[in-house]
């Protein structure tokens, strides 16, 4: 990277180690912002897909869709929340949804506790869905050996 002396492996190596964990943090310093992006790009080319987090709360703006290409943007909790119950959240899930097939970026709505959220969602032609209704949060080998507790299809009960 010019003007630094680092190769991008090891400035990916020291951001890491730093725990830099969502894009909101690594937006917030406006003298780093453009440095961030690159090191972002830098990601992407080694495979890494890349998620915006909290879509529509904090500083997961418009701005930062224009500026690196995600892989993916997850509506949060809160809008799925209300959606049912508020048309001002049920319209926003509907323009972030909309967005995302224009703009050929997957779509997770997080928070899905509901069957009629679900219904909604899958109205709304969202790409992905998670969240209670679907399954509890669990460690990684129990995904791995297929014994989880996420809801079979066509069933409320969770499998054990």
């Amino acid at each position: 990277m010019a003007g630094t002396g680092q190769t991008a492996a090891e400035l990916i190596c020291v951001r890491a180690s730093n725990d830099i964990d969502s894009f909101e943090q690594l937006m917030r310093c406006a003298d780093l912002a453009l440095y961030n992006v690159e090191i972002l790009h830098l990601l992407k080319q080694l495979g890494v897909r890349i998620v915006l987090d909290d879509f529509g709360t904090g500083y997961s703006s418009l701005h930062y869709l224009r500026s690196f290409p995600f892989d993916r943007i997850k509506i949060g909790q809160s809008f799925i929340r209300e959606m049912c119950d508020s048309r001002e959240a049920l319209a926003i899930v509907r323009a972030v949804t909309g967005m995302g097939k224009s703009l050929e970026i997957e779509v997770t709505a997080e928070g899905v506790e509901r069957p009629e959220q679900m219904a909604l969602l899958q109205q709304e032609g969202c790409s992905h869905l998670q969240g209670f209704l679907l399954g509890r949060p669990g460690p990684a080998a129990d995904i791995v050996s297929g014994s989880t507790n996420a809801i079979e299809p066509g069933s409320r009960r969770a499998r054990n």
